[in-house]
């Protein structure tokens, strides 16, 4: 069966407006250590950078000006100040030490913070065109994902064990130690992304209008 002739396309071109869409329900969910006026920040950068096409290299940029360090950061901050302490070195040289570590504390969060939320947002609008194609017929309802890893030593345990599952359907959620989550990021620091198999297709598709049709002499 040849797959059916679209007259309009415009299914497959709303990637970033569902993205959109998705920073704007959940975008800065996850955030830890913010007030409730850096997480509205947050989530209104994340959403715009959806709207612009802006990488997350650029975002976490931004974010830095934004937030702190969070809790454990703090605590391995506390540490480092102590033994620096413990080797007598000069009150202006731990101060100078402790700086650089902040800043660059800071900037290893907010660069996982914009990768999450960049992720979450993209794959969240990815999950709602694979959905709109199911309603459409463009992809069956017997469809299913599974998660893809990065395969090096990086890669968690956890996510190495959810990719070497059976396929679920599109609508049941990744299960781990981390919770229930329909699409990656599945931690903080993820970075799987999903494949999907569109199963059975309708022999006829069409939608309100006929634009989709099945042209066997196609």
């Amino acid at each position: 069966m040849k797959l059916p002739k679209a007259k309009n396309r415009n299914l497959f071109v709303k990637e970033n407006t569902a993205a959109v869409r998705a920073a704007e329900a959940h975008a800065a969910e996850m955030v830890t250590n913010i007030s409730e006026t850096t997480r509205k920040g947050l989530k209104a950068l994340i959403v715009r950078a959806m709207e612009t096409g802006q990488s997350p290299m650029e975002s976490a940029r931004e974010i830095s000006e934004m937030i702190g360090m969070n809790e454990r950061q703090a605590l391995s901050a506390e540490n480092y100040r102590d033994d620096l302490e413990e080797k007598e070195l000069s009150p202006e040289r731990i101060d100078s030490l402790m700086e650089k570590y902040v800043d660059r504390k800071i900037n290893e969060r907010s660069e996982n913070i914009a990768r999450y939320e960049t992720m979450s947002a993209l794959n969240g609008g990815l999950m709602e065109s694979w959905q709109q194609a199911q309603e459409s017929g463009l992809m069956g309802k017997d469809s299913t994902k599974w998660l893809v890893i990065t395969d090096d030593n990086r890669t968690c345990p956890v996510c190495i064990d959810i990719s070497e599952q059976e396929p679920i359907a599109l609508d049941e959620p990744f299960e781990s130690e981390y919770g229930s989550t329909l699409m990656p990021p599945i931690h903080g620091s993820c970075r799987c992304t999903v494949a999907v198999d569109p199963g059975s297709l309708d022999e006829t598709v069409s939608d309100p209008e006929n634009e989709y049709v099945n042209d066997e002499n196609s």
